[in-house]
């Protein structure tokens, strides 16, 4: 028997497990042309393992959630999460990885860290991290900065390790997060936040662990449809999803525009002019800040200030100035002021 064909061959494996020892089945690795039978696995039902001319059959491992099996996979590579929460997953430098469950998925490209084999370290459980201090001090800067909305809604916490150490070296290639964030009843809010914290208004941030601070990420976006938010991620750390306050005038519009609610096509439907009770709706505005009417000479009409636990993004005005009188026919000028920005229109009345 020569040298490459050589073989080697396990009988069995001894699982002790309360007090008792049981046989267990071996899978078959190969590589080039060297053949190992029967590697030393459980019959536990493993995922296959398979990088370049190397395959293992029966990787131990388990689920750490109730999402299905929780697996990682990368091309023809298949990786169980192992027997650790948080999980670590074993990562090949020349593979891609893909990891993904009911709220999260995570991507790292191939060749994004000098190490041939590492492992990677995902936490989503703030109370396991041991930057506890350093988190609670940048979500105090943060409101501080940003205000009340400023808490995070998710955190994530990646690290990537080899033998020895923590590898905390930029990547060489971006990595990326993709986040789901809870509204389950669909009014663009993240469910349980109070003050509502809006779906728009989230980022990805990243915590810069010497100055305790959460800074922005340059590249988060968010997809107000399907709940997501996602940003790319350039080396090990932890990460999180911050909402804030709302400041943003660009969409805001007013309707229904010319308000006629003694007109032949009064009512609240679509392309009817509104009624005395339903009044004008300001529609898509900030979370703070106010909404000024004005005549189109300067006169204040009227000031509504815009509360700050308001659900829906609306406000109604009543059509009334501020002594409480019914506002004459004509033009007028409205202004939305929210942090410093602004924005104005026009609208039309006709009684």
């Amino acid at each position: 028997m020569g040298i490459k064909q050589y073989l080697l061959r396990c009988l069995y494996i001894e699982i002790i497990a309360g007090g008792l020892v049981l046989p267990a089945f071996c899978g078959i690795s190969s590589g080039s042309d060297y053949e190992l039978v029967s590697s030393v696995i459980s019959n536990s039902g493993g995922q296959y393992l398979l990088g370049g001319e190397y395959m293992s059959r029966g990787t131990c491992g388990q689920s750490i959630s109730s999402d299905a099996q929780n697996i990682a996979r990368s091309q023809e590579y298949s990786e169980r999460s192992g027997f650790y929460n948080p999980p670590y997953f074993t990562y090949q430098r020349a593979l891609p990885l893909n990891f993904k469950n009911s709220f999260m998925e995570l991507t790292v490209p191939a060749n994004s860290v000098e190490k041939e084999t590492f492992d990677i370290f995902l936490n989503t459980d703030p109370n396991q991290t041991q930057k506890k201090q350093e988190i609670k001090d940048a979500n105090q800067k943060a409101q501080i900065n940003m205000g009340q909305m400023a808490t995070p809604v998710i955190m994530s916490e990646l690290y990537f390790w080899d033998e020895e150490s923590r590898y905390e070296q930029p990547l060489r290639q971006k990595g990326s997060f993709i986040v789901r964030v809870n509204d389950d009843d669909g009014d663009g809010n993240v469910d349980g936040t109070n003050p509502p914290v809006r779906l728009s208004s989230l980022k990805g941030y990243v915590l810069d662990e010497d100055y305790k601070m959460w800074l922005r990420m340059f590249n988060s976006d968010v997809d107000v449809n399907s709940k997501r938010v996602m940003f790319d991620f350039t080396q090990p750390g932890i990460y999180s999803v911050l909402g804030e306050l709302d400041d943003s005038v660009k969409k805001v519009y007013a309707f229904p525009v010319p308000f006629r609610p003694n007109g032949p096509n009064a009512g609240n439907g679509p392309g009817q002019t509104g009624t005395k009770e339903g009044g004008i709706t300001f529609a898509d505005i900030p979370q703070t800040g106010r909404i000024e009417i004005y005549t189109l000479d300067g006169r204040l009409v009227r000031k509504l200030p815009i509360p700050l636990n308001l659900v829906q993004p609306k406000l109604r005005w009543d059509v009334k100035n501020g002594k409480g009188e019914k506002v004459v026919s004509g033009v007028y000028v409205w202004r939305v002021v929210s942090g410093g920005n602004s924005k104005t229109g026009k609208l039309m009345i006709i009684r």
